[in-house]
């Protein structure tokens, strides 16, 4: 049977099929596909153990397997799926395809909405029958046309779910992007004389939901691929918990952020309650997924800031309040720095990365973000803030800096770009204004400038020196530098080093000079070797 609790005037009632709920008239929300079987000229048989939900906008229950049967002292197992629509009070059997849970009692049937299309589904788990009991996690997907069952491998067995275990409090949350699934209790372990129902549990166990056959492709960078994401975690609990129970109900408070445990069963039945602050994990009603550099679309920052950063998430704008304005945090181990963002919508923010220089370069930075008066994201981005180049510590060496370079072939030198404490960048960006010109000098008749080369009397080898040993000689046999700079490539190699490539023209001597521009505030001038 069925009846409904009437929360404002707190009168009990038992519906009749057919009638209108006026509780729940105003709801219009269609419950195809749960209602799409042939209404049912009679309840579901007797039984009791059974799990339920709520589906459709609130406008259908889902009730699934249990035990029970014709007679007083008959126990059936039983795996049926039915619907009871609310506001008509009317029953439905669910059509379902794929493998259903094998028949239980004492299971989890709980409700989430899928992040990535909005429509619920129902995860079965846990439980026992007169033959077994259950460690395995179901759920029967709703895509908009048909209810499939499937099962969570990822989510089952021993080394996720843990001991098999049935007869726990279990609770549905609501949380960005999916929704997370709570155990507590429960009788746990196989059944023999000395323990014929088991041993009792009193720790939590969390379940982050999401869809297995079509997993959401804007978080799956930051939170994994939806199975894999489909695990148990365990948290570290504090306080004084309450004993280990089964038959324990619990729920969730938004507002407070917290579970809520009433009464239980440990040999004798409790009276007590217990609250568990899960706001941590369940998260404020909007997450981050990812954050990049507008410029250079990966996740760092120089440590002098000033970089323009978007963070992509989601429900943004409804946790605002009409506000535009957000909280950004920087936290490494040595401390953190919060700066404003933009709202740019329901799913994007807009900052700029804060100058570092306190705690220097770090690559172990996460980004979380506060809106209005909630908390900040339990999804933490990883980040980094990466040295700048100082040109009196950077240094530049290889062939195309040494003497003994034939003409007309390519050579090269090497860029290590170092900050000012003489260590080497891990990264590139960095901009270099580079000149190499051929030294030319001034015929003794005073006629027209002539390549050095020419004089060297057949001589085959091509030197480089330093500009100041260059221009000491320069001074002493009236030698000047090219107007013409000789084209040259750079490479970036994006780890701190870059390359210079070019070729000689002719035989004779060639200044190098690279100087830094001083990208990212560091500081510019002329860099060591060139």
């Amino acid at each position: 049977d069925v009846w409904i609790f009437d929360v404002k005037s707190e009168t009990w009632s038992k519906p009749q099929a057919g009638n209108i709920n006026t509780l729940n008239s105003s709801s219009s929300e269609s419950c195809s596909p749960w209602t799409s079987g042939s209404p049912s000229k009679t309840a579901p048989s007797p039984r009791g153990a059974h799990a339920s939900a709520i589906v459709g906008g609130g406008s259908c229950l889902v009730a699934f397997g249990g035990y029970g049967g014709g007679g007083c002292h008959t126990r059936r197992d039983l795996n049926d799926l039915h619907v009871f629509h609310i506001p008509t009070c009317q029953w439905f059997s669910a059509v379902t395809t794929g493998t259903p849970p094998p028949a239980r009692s004492g299971h989890g049937a709980l409700s989430s909405l899928a992040s990535n299309s909005g429509r619920d589904n129902i995860f079965v788990m846990g439980g026992w029958s007169a033959s077994q009991q259950f460690d395995d996690v179901h759920i029967l997907e709703n895509d908009g046309v048909t209810l499939t069952w499937s099962n969570v491998e990822t989510a089952s067995g021993p080394d996720s779910w843990g001991p098999r275990r049935w007869n726990f409090g279990s609770i549905s949350v609501k949380a960005v992007p999916n929704w997370k699934i709570f155990i507590f209790g429960g009788n746990s372990g196989d059944l023999d004389q000395a323990r014929p129902q088991g041993w009792r549990q009193n720790n939590i166990q969390v379940l982050e939901c999401a869809s297995l056959s079509h997993p959401d492709d804007t978080t799956k960078e930051s939170l994994g691929s939806a199975e894999s994401g489909m695990s148990w975690i365990r948290p570290e609990l504090v306080g004084s918990s309450p004993c280990p129970r089964s038959d324990t109900p619990i729920i969730y408070s938004k507002d407070l952020g917290k579970l809520f445990l009433f009464g239980g069963w440990s040999g004798s039945w409790h009276d007590d309650i217990f609250t568990c602050d899960v706001a941590d994990i369940v998260g404020p009603p909007y997450n981050i997924f990812t954050i990049r550099a507008i410029d250079w679309d990966e996740a760092t920052s120089p440590i002098t800031g000033g970089v323009k950063l978007a963070i992509c998430g989601q429900g943004f704008g409804a946790a605002s309040g009409g506000s535009s304005n957000a909280l950004v945090k920087f936290t490494c181990p040595k401390g953190f720095i919060e700066v404003a963002g933009d709202l740019e919508g329901d799913g994007h923010i807009v900052c700029t990365a804060p100058e570092f220089l306190d705690y220097g370069p770090d690559e172990r930075v996460e980004v979380t973000v506060k809106i209005g008066p909630n908390r900040f994201t339990n999804n933490a981005l990883p980040f980094s803030f990466f040295s700048v180049t100082d040109a009196s510590q950077t240094v530049a060496f290889g062939p195309g800096l040494l003497d003994g370079t034939g003409a007309n072939r390519e050579t090269s030198f090497v860029i290590q770009a170092k900050d000012v404490t003489s260590k080497d960048r891990v990264c590139g960006m960095d901009e270099f204004k580079i000149h190499i010109r051929q030294l030319v000098e001034d015929r003794a008749d005073g006629g027209s400038w002539k390549n050095l080369g020419q004089a060297s009397r057949g001589t085959n080898a091509m030197g480089v020196i330093a500009a100041t040993k260059l221009k000491a000689r320069a001074m002493r046999i009236r030698r000047r530098l090219s107007q013409v700079t000789l084209p040259y490539e750079l490479e970036d190699c994006n780890d701190g080093t870059y390359v210079v490539k070019y070729t000689p023209p002719k035989i004779g001597y060639y200044q190098v000079d690279v100087d830094f521009r001083g990208t990212f505030q560091g500081k510019s001038g002329p860099i060591r070797g060139s």
